[in-house]
């Protein structure tokens, strides 16, 4: 598998970690067909769905409750997988930090942008606080809101909120909304 996702004459970058190598020039996601994290045909792996299901949930419930901070004095991470069965990382250390404001999380995928993402807070949003409610999209969730944003939301889109807004990239197809 590893030689699979990492052909040259395949991707752009095949040993680094590019997002653009999976998007076209609009920024849409492209999924090319090199691209086969969980194989394909008759060996396809038969836990593909449970795996993204379960793992989407640990990680949004993780993100959700913890901040993930890399401590100032391990320097750089060692990216270089350790060869075994599997591919792993090296082993690290990282400060884990209970998040004091709670979030509402959404996922997108990589052709939505700020106007649907704002769309659907409104359509969504009957009250000053927005409920754990999940939007759906091709078995996708999308959108990571805070319970609170800034009152341009507020004047542009007649919702009630209160807070301020901050922009962070975790990802291929996965753009949140966080505040510190």
């Amino acid at each position: 598998m590893k030689s699979v996702l990492n052909e040259e004459g395949q991707w752009t970058f095949p040993h680094e970690f590019n997002p653009e190598s999976v998007l076209n020039d609009e920024g849409e996601f492209v999924q090319p067909e090199a691209f086969v994290p969980f194989c394909a045909g008759p060996r396809m792996c038969p836990g593909e769905r449970l795996a993204q299901m379960k793992f989407f949930f640990i990680i949004v419930t993780l993100l959700r409750k913890f901040k993930f901070i890399w401590p100032e004095d391990a320097g750089e991470p060692d990216y270089t997988p350790v060869m075994g069965v599997t591919l792993s990382p090296h082993p690290y250390r990282i400060k884990v930090q209970l998040r004091t404001t709670q979030y509402i999380i959404f996922v997108h995928t990589a052709g939505d942008t700020v106007k649907s993402y704002l769309e659907q807070l409104k359509k969504y949003s009957k009250s000053t606080f927005f409920k754990d409610s999940r939007l759906h999209r091709n078995d996708m969730y999308y959108g990571l809101v805070n319970y609170s944003v800034q009152s341009e939301l507020e004047r542009e889109y007649n919702i009630r909120l209160n807070g301020s807004l901050k922009w962070t990239e975790l990802g291929i197809g996965f753009t949140s909304f966080i505040s510190e």
